[in-house]
């Protein structure tokens, strides 16, 4: 279904629940005149006659008429603030799951609803159910961001102004495990692809600088001493370079840091902690996965095939420097200061 179709049918008329100062706000829309009605209860999932009822309740009893009008059948074991109450403690620990609600309700109040059921409290609050994005517990806040690049950013100028090449450089293990994840059959059969039993993987590290240069190796595994291997086809390739790391134990394992002080041209910057936003060849990697989604991989030489005409056949231009004081949005930066306060009352 293409997107004008699927958006067509959600916006037909449902079962919506709007608090008063929502409906408020649609009847103050609504009296303006500014937007058609029919336009107004399409964006909200009503109908224009709703809007009307709610219209003739406002006059008779104000913002009370707003109000839901009590539910027939048996009464809430919990009120929806204890509820809602329950939710926003398990939104303080860690991400809100259906498990974490029933755990904290069982807890707290000694009731155990089923997941069907929560799952409907959690619909009915307006929570829709996403796919979580991993953040490092020990990544570092926007102040400790601002720190870094106070401290490390004019080093890094210092050393462009002297005709250094600024570097991105990061690992990534993609693997394939042979089968076809997606396939065609007739309504009401299965799909089934076989697989070879085992995951193979590659192992590749790379460098990108600004402007699209860049150089990437294949490795057996990571470790310090592919790690200098690496180093030396990029010391190779571009002589002088400031290149941004992670804090992988082989990136500043005793060998490395021995093998960069016998080589003052390349010079490391360590980036914060648990801190991948920053690094801008990880925008590489997610375009090179969503590159593999896409793509015919049945076998590991076909797999093997299309990373490579991939990272050789493109030609990115991602600025390395303007993604070194990028900073978390602030839900994201409020979740791991939570962590941290957990962690620490823990111990």
């Amino acid at each position: 279904m293409d997107r004008t179709k699927r958006m067509a049918r959600d916006l037909q008329p449902r079962r919506a629940h709007y608090e008063p100062d929502v409906k408020f706000r649609i009847l103050h829309l609504f009296e303006q005149g500014i937007i058609p009605p029919d336009d107004i209860a399409k964006s909200f999932g009503i109908t224009v006659r709703t809007i009307y009822n709610w219209r003739d309740e406002y006059d008779r009893r104000g913002m009370a008429g707003l109000e839901d009008a009590p539910k027939s059948g048996r009464t809430p074991l919990l009120s929806r603030e204890k509820v809602r109450k329950a939710v926003e403690d398990v939104g303080k620990k860690d991400a809100i799951t259906v498990k974490g609600v029933r755990g904290r309700i069982s807890e707290k109040f000694g009731i155990r609803y089923s997941h069907g059921h929560v799952w409907s409290i959690l619909s009915q609050m307006g929570l829709t159910y996403k796919k979580a994005d991993p953040v490092h517990r020990r990544a570092a806040t926007n102040e400790e961001i601002e720190a870094w690049a106070g401290e490390n950013m004019p080093v890094i100028r210092q050393y462009l102004s002297k005709g250094y090449v600024l570097l991105s450089v990061d690992e990534v293990h993609p693997e394939i495990d042979g089968a076809a994840h997606y396939g065609y059959a007739e309504s009401g059969q299965r799909v089934y692809a076989t697989y070879n039993g085992s995951k193979s993987r590659l192992h590749i590290v790379g460098a990108m600088a600004s402007g699209g240069r860049s150089i990437f190796r294949t490795q057996v595994r990571s470790n310090s001493g592919t790690f200098i291997s690496f180093l030396e086809d990029l010391r190779a390739k571009f002589h002088r370079a400031v290149i941004l790391l992670d804090n992988a134990s082989y990136h500043a394992s005793k060998d490395v840091k021995k093998w960069l002080r016998e080589h003052p041209g390349i010079v490391p910057i360590y980036l914060p902690v648990g801190s991948p936003h920053m690094n801008s060849i990880e925008n590489l990697w997610g375009m090179m996965y969503a590159y593999l989604r896409v793509v015919e991989c049945h076998t590991f030489a076909k797999f093997k095939y299309h990373v490579f005409y991939f990272l050789r056949r493109r030609r990115f231009d991602l600025d390395v420097r303007s993604r070194l004081d990028s900073r978390l949005d602030p839900a994201a930066e409020a979740h791991i200061i939570r962590t941290r306060e957990r962690l620490e009352l823990l111990q």
